[in-house]
């Protein structure tokens, strides 16, 4: 008898908590995919100018901080002018005439240099940096593209965001890889 007992309360303790327990049902997308809308504010051309004996040109990623309210902008010279490198912006947001918001300005606050897992800045033609983003951790993530002909292997590289080091590499599956034989 006790053993029947035992067994109800058990199985009643279980179907009570069951219940207790149930969570209503939310799709994927309503969890990860929160409404955001992009809106084209304005273009800027920044003048043909160095900074810090580097050609500023060929920015071909952006990324912001919010943290400290930059940017940063990967240059996509393969170390040919200049080290590989990312510069870090300040935008100047102001009211146009219009009474649109847009660019006033773009300072340039400083350019790193990317350096490999040694602290080496990359020889020219061994890295072709495109993109950029930054990390919750507050790295950078810089994608090469690479190039079959050059024998410049495309990849995804975190760095440091102050000093411009190798953390890590990404491996990159084997079917995104192009093939050498063309």
């Amino acid at each position: 008898m006790n053993k029947i007992i035992k067994c109800l309360v058990a199985t009643s303790l279980m179907l009570i908590f069951a219940g207790c327990g149930t969570l209503p049902q939310v799709k994927a997308q309503e969890r990860i995919f929160p409404p955001l809308a992009l809106e084209f504010l304005a273009e800027y051309d920044l003048p043909l100018q160095e900074f810090a004996n580097t050609p500023v040109g060929g920015l071909s990623g952006i990324t912001y901080d919010r943290q400290t309210n930059r940017f940063f902008a990967v240059s996509d010279d393969r170390s040919n002018l200049a080290p590989a490198r990312f510069y870090t912006l300040d935008l100047e947001i102001a009211e146009q005439a219009n009474q649109q918001i847009g660019i006033k300005n773009i300072k340039i606050e400083d350019v790193t240099f990317l350096r490999d897992a040694e602290g080496k800045t990359y020889s020219p033609g061994t890295i072709d940096p495109e993109g950029i983003a930054l990390s919750p951790q507050g790295s950078l993530y810089i994608s090469s593209e690479g190039s079959p002909q050059l024998n410049i292997p495309p990849g995804i590289f975190e760095f440091d965001k102050n000093t411009g080091k190798l953390k890590q590499g990404l491996r990159i599956p084997q079917r995104y890889l192009p093939d050498p034989t063309g």
